[in-house]
């Protein structure tokens, strides 16, 4: 710690025995040092004179400086839908390129595969299938 900041803890009583007296000799040895204490010391009892005076409506003084807004804007049921329609595209778009990923990565083929059971199907069955709807 410097001689500065054991001046500036002497003025709080906060310094050992052994920190005092390097303060001490410090304080004998240099002019200046004494003048820099003098002049804490000055400004301390400046300090310790002035109290600020407590105010016990200081919050409702503040808040009646504060300009509020009391007026409430209804938010119709198409603005609200309109508000979520970009977070409800973006999810769809993450969801599709999830799937589209996860079927190029696996190990099926999705295009045979989107009518589900078509890869046990024979083509004699699916002839059958085609003259049986139409």
């Amino acid at each position: 710690m410097n001689i500065e900041e054991l001046l500036a803890y002497s003025l709080d009583n906060e310094l050992t025995a052994a920190q005092q007296g390097r303060l001490e000799q410090a304080l004998a040895d240099s002019k200046d040092l004494q003048e820099l204490q003098d002049e804490l010391l000055a400004m301390r009892s400046l300090l310790q004179g002035h109290v600020p005076a407590s105010n016990k409506n200081f919050i409702q003084n503040v808040l009646q400086q504060v300009p509020l807004n009391d007026t409430v804007v209804p938010i119709s049921t198409t603005t609200r839908i309109l508000q979520l329609f970009p977070r409800v595209a973006a999810a769809c778009i993450v969801l599709m390129s999830m799937t589209y990923v996860g079927l190029e990565l696996g190990d099926t083929n999705w295009i045979s595969d989107t009518v589900v059971g078509t890869q046990y199907l024979s083509a004699e069955d699916a002839y059958a299938y085609i003259d049986t709807y139409e």
